[in-house]
């Protein structure tokens, strides 16, 4: 570093010190510097190889000179236009340095200049040292004439471990970049490796603008990110697009000169859904920031980054993605929600998109809904024989209701559309009002509640009634009128199966009667209460036991002798898992069935902790207890627990 009051920058990346290669670009203020491979002619010069020499140099030498001085260390008498650069660290025989080209940036953003091809002689013989990134010292055995020596920070090895001749790019002695990035290890291989092309997750946020690359290298991570996953079976080019009214779109498939203008960004949405389809994410999440925005997906419930982009290619993104979804593109400033669909190996996923004002732009979020993901049966969620024959009993009653709660992104909606999965035949009618509807199912009525419209739970519900139903799902029991009217439709002869946010199954009863329902009513019409989590599963191909440690023995409020003869297993990453140690994602739960006992209870208006200590002696296993269990058997970890510190397992 120059020590420059506006910073030293190398091809727009703000450094301290680095080894330069022929075509690296120096900016210094408003001044960029061109590394070249071989001498050039400088324009209204007597000498026309003779290198020129910036400024910026002359003013770090003359501060190196005064800096030896200080140290009252011997300096040559040269003055800096004879400083002979050519000749620092050099070996006699060694071809001349390479010429350092200063010329006026017009713009902070402008393009460098392309170096030129290497000559087959510049190439094999080695690059002479940069600038100092060191403090210079004085070296005795250096002839008079070599003016200042500057000593060389150790240039790293080459990754690949390739061979090469010394002083080439790519060989163990050749010159590299010497920046050190740190490697989040957390994240998998595929996306760490993807990193190179954005500078990694080091950079500081006022710094990530410098680092975004153009549209080839976002799409060269992308494409290397999908390169390196396990599932191959789908290509890019399988996705055909559809809007909201199921209209196929005609969209460009490449970002290649003379195509559309958009084209670019449909690459890189197309790339995006590729992603989504091949790791089972989630959701996608496009972040607006003041310089750059974010491109992220959530993989088994955690957020991963892919790439880094521009402004303007987030505000493409967001034009192509309102097109799909047959949005206003001129509303920028208010909340709109939609969906489009594409068709992926000859199956339909659905996307739900939602815009919200930010305050450097527009924040997407398209929540993937991919019908392989919703199972078929109860007994296909995971949970125990015993777990899935008492909420299989329980659903095939002709009345009551059935409760599941847990917070967001607990899994709610999945158990109780495998509920009705169960119980979907053309002799039943099954009515679902959810917000918003999250799965086109075959033989169900859904019905999305519309705030705008006037349409609410409450007012969906009451319509349903009269729609002769044999099953209702209510989407959640927000307010009293909602509940009401499920205990009602309960009540006179219909199956209902409704969610509620509370941390445990005892908890949801205290929420049924603080919303204001009697408490007859509830336990003339409550059947059950399924409270469920989610975490993650170790890796079945690269898992291994260890031994754990205390601390992680006291967060499950363990101790030594409470794990003799039990076995520990975590995953130590592969190609399969990207290198995460986790693949997928397993319920945790807790039943909670209501007997007369417990109804009495109810009737007296018992507390929450009477409650679950009633059921815990009538075998409810608690959502702690079903951890325990799941770690023991080996498919998840006691670290992962805490992922999501808002979320208490522990009751």
């Amino acid at each position: 570093d120059l020590a420059s009051r506006n910073g030293t920058f190398v091809n727009n990346q703000p450094i301290k010190s680095m080894d330069l290669v022929p075509g690296d670009v120096i900016r210094i203020g408003s001044t960029q510097i061109q590394i070249l491979d071989h001498p050039v002619d400088i324009p209204n010069s007597s000498t026309p190889s003779e290198p020129l020499i910036p400024a910026a140099f002359v003013k770090a030498a003359d501060h190196a000179e005064k800096l030896l001085h200080d140290l009252d260390m011997p300096v040559t008498q040269d003055t800096p236009a004879s400083y002979d650069f050519a000749a620092m660290n050099a070996s006699p025989s060694a071809e001349p340095a390479p010429a350092l080209e200063a010329e006026a940036m017009p713009s902070i953003d402008a393009p460098p200049k392309p170096a030129p091809p290497m000559a087959a002689s510049a190439a094999a013989s080695p690059v002479p040292p940069s600038a100092p990134s060191v403090p210079p010292v004085r070296n005795p055995a250096a002839p008079p004439s070599a003016g200042l020596e500057f000593e060389p920070a150790p240039l790293p090895t080459s990754k690949s471990g390739s061979s090469g001749s010394p002083g080439t790019p790519g060989s163990p002695g050749g010159p590299r970049h010497s920046v050190e990035v740190a490697e989040d290890v957390t994240q998998p291989a595929a996306f760490r490796r993807g990193m190179e092309f954005t500078g990694g997750r080091d950079q500081s946020y006022d710094n990530i603008g410098q680092n975004l690359g153009s549209v080839a290298d976002q799409e060269r991570r992308l494409r290397a990110i999908l390169d390196d996953l396990d599932e191959q079976a789908l290509a890019e080019k399988d996705i055909v697009f559809n809007n909201a009214r199921g209209q196929k779109m005609k969209m460009p498939q490449t970002s290649e000169p003379g195509t559309h203008q958009g084209a670019d960004a449909v690459v890189l949405l197309r790339l995006l859904l590729l992603l989504c389809a091949r790791t089972g994410a989630s959701d996608i999440h496009l972040e607006p920031k003041r310089d750059h925005a974010f491109l992220r997906v959530r993989i088994d419930g955690m957020m991963v980054e892919t790439v880094r982009i521009s402004p303007e290619m987030a505000q493409k993104i967001v034009g192509v993605v309102k097109v799909l979804a047959d949005l206003d593109i001129t509303q920028k400033p208010s909340v709109q929600d939609s969906h489009f669909s594409a068709e992926h190996d000859g199956r339909r996923v659905d996307y739900r998109v939602s815009f919200a004002p930010s305050m450097y732009g527009q924040s997407l979020v398209i929540r993937v809904l991919d019908m392989k993901n919703v199972p078929s049966h109860i007994k296909e969620l995971g949970m125990p024989t015993w777990m899935s024959q008492t909420i299989s009993q329980t659903v095939q009653q002709d009345q009551g209701m059935l409760i599941c709660c847990g917070p967001t992104g607990s899994g709610k909606t999945t158990t109780l559309y495998a509920a009705l999965a169960e119980l979907n035949s053309p002799d039943t009618k099954l009515l679902t009002v959810e917000d918003p509807v999250e799965y086109d199912i075959e033989g169900l009525v859904q019905l999305a509640v519309n705030a705008d419209v006037g349409l609410t739970f409450s007012k969906a519900l009451r319509s349903f009634l009269r729609q002769d139903p044999d099953i209702i799902l209510v989407g959640e029991t927000r307010d009293i009128e909602t509940a009401q009217i499920a205990v009602q439709a309960s009540l006179t002869g219909h199956l209902v199966f409704t969610t509620l946010h509370t941390n445990d199954a005892p908890s949801s009863i205290a929420r049924l009667l603080d919303l204001g329902l009697e408490p007859f009513l509830v336990t003339a019409t409550l059947e059950g209460i399924v409270a469920q989590r989610l975490v993650r599963k170790i890796c079945a191909r690269c898992k291994e036991p260890y031994t754990p440690s205390e601390e992680e023995l006291m967060e499950l409020q363990l101790t030594p002798e409470d794990t003799q003869g039990r076995q520990f297993y975590r995953g130590k990453g592969c190609d399969y898992c990207n290198h995460t140690g986790y693949k997928g994602r397993v319920g945790l739960y807790e039943i909670m069935v209501l007997d007369d006992d417990l109804r009495e209870l109810i009737m007296h208006n018992a507390s929450t902790q009477v409650l679950r200590a009633e059921a815990l002696k009538r075998g409810m296993r608690t959502l702690r207890h079903s951890g325990l269990l799941t770690i023991y058997d080996g498919v998840t970890t006691s670290m992962k627990w805490c992922a999501k510190p808002s979320w208490k397992i522990d009751n």
